[in-house]
């Protein structure tokens, strides 16, 4: 039997070794890249966050869509199973902060080359620079895709008996991740919910540029509703302000937990002069229909009255000299007190409470007790306005893509096409980040290798 994968990620390599077990099968992995496993060599940061150690219960909290469709899958191969095949295939693993793991040698090659070892002695026929590009369906019932060599440009029809898509999703486009999969499957008549970056960065109201760059460690964070103040998310951690908004492993993940396709439209006014119908367009950023509150706890070890207490302490310190930048600098970084400054004074004026603007060289001995009040309100009360999402170039993971009701879970076999599987970022999926999103393609892609071989 001839079966034909259509892409060298993690789901597609790992289907492939699925597979080639039943030796009575000719293997066949297209990949439309120079090399398998793009995708992979920038993934934690490099090194590959290959997968998570936490036990099946925890693992399946970490998946955001479809958490249910994956059980069956997961029973099969899950990441346990994954890191005794990186072991078992000479990539020795390590296990770091939140159970991440990671190839010991913190190379990201690593676990690609592992799986070009086994592909290699099960005899699989790897085709780099080979893109598919076409499903075609003939009267006499043959199965044929039309094959096209980006080096030779040469197109030729390749037939098949059995097809796996793993042509992920459209996140990271410059790893070849052009929905192409999302194309096959509606040229055959299967429903793909609307595709949308998840785990991406989030833009902010009038951003100030003096933040660029700035890391807040071991903050609060507070996310509710703009308009009803309804209490979406609190996490603790990290916030970094970056040149379109603000981003860190915290702020990912409020994404994911946030945005639905439901609450997002596309806002692409400097792309005017693109051909948005073009698959090759991806839009760099994303409105959110309802704005969100981002309240950022800068002193979350300090209650109200610690910190109270604290600045008392501070300006008691002080001489006549010293001014309200002196008292910032004991309780912020340097690059955020400018923007704190200006929206204290926003906040001062709004509760009509001084009538003399703060600046720079406002005496720290003049700070009198309402001016404080609102100082340590700020700090446990710093907020921003989100207003949107980043595009796909930025984003982690893809939401949306193949619907996961017209997909047998137990097989990833396709409910209409007995011969036609998916696994991987095509299918409507996404998790945290953490080693989940590759556990999930692993364990999707063994999934329907394993069944698609019989």
């Amino acid at each position: 039997m001839k079966i034909v994968i259509i892409g060298g990620g993690p789901a597609g390599m790992m289907a492939a070794v699925a597979a080639s077990k039943n030796n009575n099968n000719q293997v066949y992995l297209f990949e439309k890249n120079e090399k398998l496993g793009k995708k992979i060599f920038i993934t934690g940061k490099g090194r590959c966050n290959a997968t998570n150690a936490c036990d099946i219960f925890e693992l399946k909290k970490h998946i955001i869509t479809n958490e249910k469709f994956m059980y069956s899958s997961l029973n099969n191969f899950d990441n346990k199973s994954f890191m005794k095949f990186l072991e078992d295939n000479g990539c020795k693993i390590k296990i770091e902060r939140g159970l991440r793991v990671f190839p010991s040698s913190d190379k990201a090659y690593a676990v690609t080359d592992c799986f070009k070892r086994v592909l290699k002695e099960q005899g699989v026929i790897v085709k780099l620079d080979t893109e598919v590009v076409e499903l075609v369906s003939e009267e006499n019932g043959n199965n044929k895709i039309k094959i096209k060599n980006l080096k030779t440009g040469k197109i030729e029809l390749f037939d098949f008996d059995k097809i796996i898509i793993t042509t992920g999703g459209l996140a990271y486009p410059s790893t070849g991740s052009t929905g192409d999969g999302y194309e096959f499957a509606k040229s055959l008549g299967l429903n793909v919910n609307v595709p949308i970056p998840t785990l991406v960065p989030i833009e902010i109201e009038n951003r100030n540029p003096k933040l660029d760059g700035l890391l807040l460690k071991n903050v609060g964070l507070k996310i509710y509703n703009y308009e009803n103040k309804k209490l979406l998310r609190e996490d603790f951690g990290d916030i970094e302000f970056y040149r379109n908004g603000i981003t860190g492993p915290m702020v990912i993940s409020a994404s994911s937990y946030l945005i639905k396709q439901s609450d997002v439209v596309i806002n692409d006014g400097q792309n005017e002069n693109i051909d948005k119908s073009s698959k090759f367009y991806y839009p760099m950023n994303y409105e959110l229909k309802n704005k969100l509150v981002f309240d950022i706890d800068l002193k979350a070890a300090l209650s109200e009255k610690q910190l109270d207490d604290r600045i008392i302490r501070e300006i008691e310190k002080m001489d006549g000299k010293n001014t309200i930048i002196d008292l910032f600098s004991k309780l912020l970084p340097m690059q955020i007190i400018d923007p704190f400054l200006d929206m204290l004074n926003k906040k001062i004026t709004e509760n009509k409470i001084q009538l003399e603007k703060i600046d720079n060289k406002f005496l720290a001995q003049k700070i009198n007790k309402n001016i404080r009040k609102n100082i340590v309100e700020l700090l446990k009360s710093y907020k921003l306005i989100a207003t949107g999402i980043r595009g796909f170039n930025e984003a982690i993971i893809t939401r949306g893509g193949v619907d996961c009701k017209i997909i047998n879970p137990k097989t990833m076999q396709s409910k209409k096409y007995d011969n036609i599987y998916f696994a991987g970022e095509v299918l409507d999926i996404d998790c945290l980040t953490g080693g989940f999103n590759i556990t999930i393609a692993v364990s999707t892609g063994w999934t329907a290798g394993y069944n698609a071989s019989m």
